[in-house]
C-alpha cells in the first residue's frame, strides 16, 4: 500500500508539472490556469477565521457543487470576486470535493483566473468527465434517501430537543453501519469507505466516513459542528455545540468491533476532551477546548445498544452490572427501562438471561475491547422488539403492564442451524458434540433494515476472530400498511420505464418500484394485406424510437375472398332421424361458409346418431333403493333405454375395539364396510397416568461437559414426564471426575508438560490458592529436523530461489528462501556474466543504460517512474 501510494504522489507531481506548460487562458487582459485537488482528511467544514468572512463563499461552493452533479462542463464565478490565493484556492478545493454531501469523492477541477482592476479572482471552473458527474449525482441521490430514512420523525419534530436528534440519530446510525475491519486491516479499505456513500448505501465504512454522515445529518438540523482528527490516533470523529458549549460524538467507537448488529455503546457521546482523550489512548493532537460537560453523566451512558424514543418516552435496555476498579460485576438479567419526558425512569421488564462481562480479543496489530452476551433492542411502530438468549421478543408499549410475545425462537430444528442437525449415520458422540455445538449459539445481533429483522446467532461469547461462527435469519415485521409515495419520476421514452419510490412511517424502509415505459410512436409502415372472407386487413408498423412494432387490423371483411388453403371438398351424408341426406359441396374453413353448398335428400327415422343419458344411473346403498340409466336421443327425443330399479342393500357390521390410552378414552368402534356409518359405543374411561406407573426421576446435576435435570415425574405407561425435569445448562465449574496431573511429550511446533493438573473431561488447570491455573513444567518445542530438502527454483541474481525441505522427525514440509546470487564479473567490464545487468551505479534501473545529453534528466525522471510501476524491462536483461 505504501508503495502504491508513493507511485500516485509521484504521478500527481508530474500532472502539476505537465499543467505548468497548459495554455494560458484568453479570459481578460492578464490569466491563469491551473489544477486543485483536494486532500483526504481536513478539519472543519466552516469558513477559517483567516480567510474574508464577508466573500459569498456559500454561493460559490454551491455554484461548485452544480458543476460536480450535472453535465456541465464549466462554471463561471466571476461575479463572486473571489481573490485567487492559495488560501482561498485550498479552501475551496476542500469544500467543494469533501464535504458530506459531496460524498468526498476526490477529483480534479481545473480553474481559470483574470485580472480586474488589478485584482487576479477566480474566473470559472471546469470539470470534464460528464460519466462521473451523472454517476455521483445518482450516488448522492441514492445517499439523500437514506438520510431521510435516518433522520425521519427527527429532523422536523419540535417535540425533540437538540440533545434527543443528536441521541436518536447517533444510534441509528451506529446501528445502520459497520466498521470495515476487515479492508482496513489489509490496508485495503474503498475511497468511498471515507465518505458518505459506504456507510449509507453498503453499511460499512471506517471513522471518516462515520463523521461525514453525523456531520450530515447534524448540518440538515442546522446544528453547528466540525470534523476532528488525530494524526497519532489516524482517528476522526465530529465536534459539536449545543447551547454555546462544545462537546465530543465519535460514533465510530461506540459501535465497537468485532461488529455485533444493534450493539451501540455511549461512551464517546456528547463528551468533553478529559473524557475523550480518556478513551482514546490519551493522545492530545487535537482540540483541547471541547469542555462541555453537561452530558458526562447523562441516562444513555447505562445502554450498550439502541436506545430508542417512542411518542415522550424513551426506552432502553439498561445491564445490571457495577464497575469498581476497571473490574465489571454482573449482578442479574438486564431490564427494559422507560424513561419519560420528565426523566422519571421505570422498569417494565426483566429479561431472564444475564449478561456477561466484558472481554477483550487480540491478534497480530491490536487489542480491541468488546462486550460478551448481551441482549438487543429496537422498535417498529409502537412495538419494542429484544433479543433474550434464544429468543426474540416483542412488547407493544401501549399495554399496561407489559405483555411480550414470542416472534422466534432458536430451537434445534431452525433452518439458522441446520449444518449441526443429527443425521442418520451419525455416531453418539457426533450426535453429542453436534447438540454441544447448538447449545452453545445465543441470539445475540438485532438490526432494523427495510421492514424486516435480521436477527444473527452467535457461537463465541468472545467473538475471538478465527473461531467466531454466526448465522443470521431475516424475519418480516412490516406489512407497510402505512407507506406513502414520497417522489414519482414518469418514464419520458419507450426505451426506460418509470419509477416510483415510497417510503413508509413505521418502519422506515423505503423502497423503488418501476412503472410503465411511455407509449410507442408507431409511425413507420412495415408491411399492408388485403382483407378476405374471414379476416380483416392489417397494417404492420415499427416504433420510430425502438423499433417495436405492432399490427393494426382494419374493420371490413371481403366475403367473396376465400383463401384457397382454407377450402375444403365436403362428401356427401347419409339421413338420420332429424337431418336428411346431403350431396358433395366446397366449405371455406376460414368464414365458416360453403363456397358450394350441398343439395338436401330424405331422413332416415330409425339411425341415432347422437345419444345422451337424461338420468344417470343410481347405485343402491344401505339408506335407499337405486335404478339404472335411462338414454334418449339428442337429435329426435325418442328414449333409446328405459331405466329400471334396484332395490336398496343391507348393512354389514364390523366392530373394532380402541382401548384408553392416559389422556382419551376408550371405546368400540361400529362401522359398516358398505357405507361406512360408524360411531362410537362401549365408552372406557381414560387411565389418567396410573399411580403405579409413575415414577420419580432423580435429578441429574449439570456438569462442566453436560447438562443436567432437575427431579420429574414420569408416568411409565406413556412415557411422558408429568412434571418436573427442567433442563439445567452446563456448569463449567463442576468437574466430577475431580483434577488428575498428566504429562505430555513435545513435539516438532508445540510445547509439552510435565505435572500439569486439569480436568480430564473440559480439559481446564485447576487453580491453586492464588487463583493461577496449575499447568505443571513446560516443556519447549523440540524444533523441526530439516534434511538437505529438493531445490524447486534456483536462485538467481534478480530472484531469491526456493528449497522444499522435509522434517526427518514429523514429517512436516515446508518451503524455503534461497538468497539471490551475487553479480559475477569476471572480465571487469562491469555488465554481469549471468544476468546481463549493467553494474555501473549510474546505470538506469528501468532500460539498463547510461542516459547522457541535453534531456538526460527528463529521461532519467521518467524511466524512474515507469520503474516504480512496472520495474526493469524484460529485454534489456
Amino acid at each position: 500500500m505504501k508503495k502504491t501510494r508513493a507511485i500516485l504522489s509521484v504521478l500527481l507531481a508530474l500532472l502539476m508539472l505537465c499543467s505548468c506548460f497548459a495554455p494560458v487562458s484568453a479570459v481578460g487582459a492578464e490569466g491563469r490556469r491551473g489544477v486543485i485537488k483536494a486532500p483526504r482528511m481536513f478539519s472543519g467544514y466552516a469558513v477559517p477565521d483567516t480567510l474574508d468572512q464577508d466573500l459569498p463563499w456559500a454561493e460559490a461552493i454551491e455554484a461548485l457543487d452544480t458543476l460536480y452533479f450535472t453535465d456541465a462542463t464549466e462554471v463561471d464565478v466571476s461575479e463572486y470576486a473571489i481573490p485567487a490565493t492559495e488560501e482561498n484556492l485550498e479552501y475551496l478545493g476542500k469544500r467543494a470535493v469533501l464535504t458530506p454531501k459531496l460524498l468526498n469523492r476526490v477529483v480534479q477541477i481545473h480553474y481559470n483566473t483574470v485580472n480586474v482592476d488589478d485584482v487576479e479572482i477566480f474566473a470559472s471552473f471546469d470539470y470534464s468527465d460528464t460519466a462521473a458527474s451523472a454517476k455521483n449525482a445518482a450516488d448522492r441521490a441514492a445517499c439523500e434517501d437514506v438520510i431521510y430514512q435516518l433522520m425521519y420523525g427527527v429532523k422536523d419534530n419540535a417535540n425533540l430537543n437538540c440533545f434527543d436528534k443528536l441521541l436518536i440519530l447517533h444510534d441509528r446510525l451506529a446501528a445502520w453501519v459497520a466498521y470495515d475491519q476487515e479492508n482496513l486491516e489489509a490496508d485495503t479499505a474503498p475511497e468511498d469507505d471515507y465518505g458518505a456513500y459506504n456507510p449509507l448505501i453498503n453499511h460499512t465504512g471506517v471513522c471518516q466516513g462515520y463523521a461525514m454522515v453525523y456531520g450530515w445529518m447534524l448540518d440538515e438540523l442546522g446544528i453547528e459542528n466540525y470534523y476532528e482528527s488525530s494524526s497519532t490516533l489516524e482517528h476522526g470523529w465530529n465536534k459539536v455545540k449545543i447551547e454555546d458549549a462544545w462537546y465530543y460524538v465519535d460514533v465510530t467507537n461506540d459501535d465497537p468491533i468485532y461488529d455485533v448488529p444493534g450493539r451501540v455503546l455511549h461512551n464517546n457521546f456528547l463528551v468533553p476532551f478529559s473524557v475523550f482523550q480518556a478513551n482514546h489512548d490519551n493522545a492530545s493532537d487535537y482540540d483541547q477546548t471541547v469542555t462541555g460537560t453537561a452530558y458526562v453523566d447523562s441516562f444513555d451512558k447505562k445502554s450498550s445498544t439502541e436506545i430508542v424514543r417512542i411518542g415522550t418516552n424513551y426506552y432502553y435496555l439498561r445491564e445490571n452490572i457495577t464497575v469498581e476498579d476497571g473490574a465489571v460485576t454482573v449482578n442479574g438479567p438486564a431490564e427494559i427501562i422507560l424513561r419519560s419526558a420528565g426523566g422519571t425512569e421505570v422498569s417494565i421488564w426483566t429479561l431472564s438471561t444475564a449478561t456477561s462481562t466484558t472481554t477483550t480479543y487480540e491478534d497480530d496489530t491490536t487489542t480491541v475491547a468488546t462486550y460478551a452476551y448481551a441482549p438487543k433492542m429496537t422498535a417498529v411502530g409502537n412495538l419494542l422488539y429484544f433479543i433474550d438468549g434464544k429468543t426474540l421478543y416483542s412488547i407493544d408499549v401501549t399495554e399496561s403492564p407489559a405483555h411480550p410475545r414470542e416472534v422466534f425462537t432458536l430451537h434445534y430444528d431452525n433452518e439458522i442451524l441446520k449444518e449441526f442437525a443429527s443425521k442418520p449415520g451419525d455416531t453418539s458422540e457426533v450426535r453429542a458434540q453436534k447438540a454441544t455445538i447448538r447449545d452453545e449459539f445465543l441470539l445475540q445481533g438485532l438490526q432494523l433494515r427495510d421492514g424486516n429483522l435480521y436477527v444473527t446467532a452467535f457461537n463465541n461469547a468472545q467473538f475471538a476472530v478465527d473461531t467466531v461462527e454466526k448465522y443470521t435469519v431475516e424475519i418480516p415485521i412490516c406489512t407497510h400498511s402505512d407507506a406513502t409515495l414520497l417522489r414519482e419520476a414518469p418514464s419520458t421514452s419507450c426505451l426506460e420505464a418509470g419509477s416510483a419510490t415510497y417510503f413508509c412511517a413505521t418502519c422506515r424502509a423505503l423502497w423503488t418500484e418501476e412503472t410503465p415505459a411511455a407509449p410507442h410512436s408507431y409511425t413507420v409502415v412495415i408491411d399492408t394485406v388485403a382483407p378476405t372472407c374471414s379476416e380483416f386487413g392489417k397494417v404492420t408498423k415499427k416504433c420510430s424510437e425502438c423499433g417495436d412494432e405492432i399490427v393494426e387490423i382494419g374493420t371490413e371483411l371481403d366475403p367473396d375472398n376465400h383463401p384457397e388453403d382454407q377450402l375444403v371438398n365436403v362428401s356427401a351424408t347419409i339421413g338420420n332421424c332429424v337431418t336428411e341426406a346431403t350431396s358433395e359441396g366446397v366449405f371455406c374453413n376460414a368464414c365458416g361458409k360453403y363456397k358450394v353448398a350441398p343439395v338436401k335428400g330424405e331422413k332416415n327415422l330409425t339411425n341415432h346418431v347422437h345419444t345422451e343419458v337424461t338420468l344417470r344411473a343410481k347405485t343402491a346403498t344401505c339408506f335407499e333403493a337405486g335404478y339404472t340409466a335411462e338414454i334418449k336421443c339428442k337429435d329426435c327425443g325418442e328414449t333409446v333405454q328405459e331405466s329400471v330399479p334396484v332395490p336398496k342393500r343391507e348393512h354389514e357390521w364390523e366392530d373394532t375395539d380402541v382401548p384408553p390410552t392416559c389422556t382419551q378414552d376408550g371405546y368400540t368402534l361400529h362401522k359398516c364396510k358398505i357405507c361406512f356409518t360408524k360411531e362410537k359405543i362401549n365408552p372406557v374411561p381414560a387411565l389418567n397416568h396410573p399411580e403405579e406407573q409413575r415414577e420419580v426421576v432423580p435429578g441429574v446435576e449439570a456438569t462442566c461437559v453436560s447438562p443436567g435435570y432437575t427431579e420429574g415425574v414420569r408416568c411409565n405407561a406413556c412415557n411422558t414426564f408429568i412434571s418436573g425435569h427442567t433442563l439445567l445448562f452446563k456448569n463449567p465449574n463442576n468437574h466430577p471426575h475431580g483434577f488428575v496431573t498428566m504429562d505430555k511429550d513435545a513435539t516438532c511446533e508445540e510445547d509439552g508438560f510435565i505435572g500439569a493438573t486439569l480436568c480430564p473431561d473440559c480439559g481446564a488447570y485447576k487453580r491453586d490458592e492464588n487463583t493461577l491455573e496449575m499447568r505443571g513444567t513446560i516443556i519447549p518445542a523440540k524444533g523441526h529436523q530439516w534434511d538437505e530438502g529438493t531445490v524447486l527454483q534456483e536462485a538467481t541474481c534478480t530472484d531469491s530461489g526456493i528449497v522444499k525441505k522435509t522434517c526427518t522427525v514429523c514429517g512436516k514440509t515446508s518451503a524455503l528462501s534461497i538468497d539471490k546470487l551475487d553479480h559475477l564479473d569476471l572480465d571487469n567490464d562491469q555488465i554481469c556474466d549471468r544476468c546481463s545487468k549493467n553494474l555501473n551505479p549510474d546505470a538506469c534501473p528501468f532500460c539498463n543504460k547510461i542516459h547522457t545529453g541535453t534531456f538526460a534528466f527528463l529521461t532519467k525522471f521518467i524511466h524512474k517512474i515507469l520503474y516504480l510501476i512496472f520495474g526493469p524491462r524484460q529485454d534489456t536483461l
